[in-house]
Formats: structure tokens, C-alpha cells, sequence
């Protein structure tokens, strides 16, 4: 029901759950537990939206909503450095996604699921460059940075690793910042990029 909601809606969000099924079920019960509510999150902020009627495609509300209710604090001046045209992703310390917005899942072929599971590194493949300057600003954002800030990495081409229609896309990076829960002090990070598709394989 939700899926032909926001196909409806211009967001045709693809969710198959089996495709990481096997490592799902050989995965410790906190872990389970962590994806499962991630995704569980996802659907009812995306109702949520739906019923408030905020708009699900180039609207910050629907990232600031979503932001709020994850209990996640941000620097002040973040969302006036969001253009309601970004992919805006948030992930945790382990470079594993806790959030993206639908311009982002427009730009990919993966689904939440596997966004949820596995780590930027293992889904996106770059050459070793961009993926040094990705890395050290990653964890320049996790660990010692106070605000948003334009990270120096170099616009570059980034590609899926073993995706069903191999996407790949020029990626321009335009703000990191770091975040926190303010339930768990544990820490994460905002990115905003512009994505540009280059090539896909048809399906």
C-alpha cells in the first residue's frame, strides 16, 4: 500500500527485503533489531508526510520532520546550506545509513534495505583518490568536526557494486556536518550532494 502511495506521489521507491535475507538471518539479534527499526521508521515518517501532505520530492520539511522525530540534533545553520533539490543522507560512525531522503533513492537503485545493511563502502565503488578524500572527511565529520562544513573531496564518478542496474553517477559533495542523538550521545553525520546519472544497465 505505501509503494503505490508514493508511486502516486512521483517517488517510485523500490523494497525487496529478501535480498539481504541471508546475511539478515545469520546476524546477531541487536543488529536485526537495529535494521528492522530503521526500516519500520522509514515507513511511518513516509505516512506521516503523506498525511500532513508535505511534499515527499524537493521539500526540506520532510527532512527536518524526519530529523526531529529521530530524536538526532544538528548544527543550526545546516538546513540553510540544504537546497530542496540535494540528496541528503545521514549516516552512523560505521558508515551505514540511518536515512536518506527520496531525491537520493531516485538517483540509486538499491532499496532501503540494502541501504540500511551494508555500509556506503561496500555498495559504492570510486577510484582510490576520491575514496581517501571520502573516507578522511567521513571521519573528520564523525569525530573532531563542530559545524557544517564543505568537504574537499573532488567532484567524481561513483558506481554501485552488485546492484541490479549498476548505477553510475557523478557525485558532487556539498556539506558534511556532524550530528548526535540526543537520547544515546552517540554520534552521526548529515551529507548533502548533488547526483548526476551517467550510465545505468537496463533491467
Amino acid at each position: 500500500m505505501l509503494a503505490q502511495t508514493l508511486k502516486s506521489k512521483g517517488v517510485p521507491l523500490e523494497s525487496d527485503p529478501y535480498l539481504i535475507y541471508d546475511e539478515f538471518k545469520e546476524a546477531d539479534p541487536g543488529r536485526q533489531r537495529d535494521f528492522l527499526d530503521k526500516c519500520r521508521f522509514y515507513i511511518r515518517a513516509s505516512e506521516k508526510a503523506i498525511e500532513q501532505e508535505i511534499e515527499l520530492l524537493h521539500d526540506k520539511q520532510f527532512i527536518w520532520n524526519t530529523v526531529k522525530d529521530m530524536g538526532l540534533v544538528l548544527p543550526s545553520d545546516v538546513f540553510e546550506l540544504i537546497t530542496d533539490h540535494d540528496e541528503v543522507e545521514i549516516y552512523d560512525s560505521r558508515g551505514i545509513q540511518v536515512f536518506a531522503n527520496f531525491e537520493f533513492f531516485r538517483k540509486v537503485s538499491y532499496t532501503p534495505e540494502e541501504m540500511y545493511w551494508k555500509s556506503w563502502a561496500e555498495l559504492f565503488e570510486r577510484d582510490q583518490k576520491h575514496f581517501d578524500q571520502l573516507m578522511q572527511n567521513f571521519v573528520y565529520s564523525i569525530t573532531e568536526a563542530t559545524g557544517p562544513f564543505k568537504p574537499s573531496i573532488d567532484k567524481h564518478l561513483a558506481w554501485e557494486i552488485g546492484s541490479r542496474r549498476m548505477k553510475k553517477n557523478l557525485v558532487e559533495f556539498k556539506m558534511f556536518a556532524p550530528i548526535r542523538s540526543k537520547l544515546t550521545n552517540e554520534k552521526y553525520m548529515i551529507a548533502s550532494s548533488r547526483m548526476d546519472l551517467v550510465s545505468e544497465q537496463p533491467v
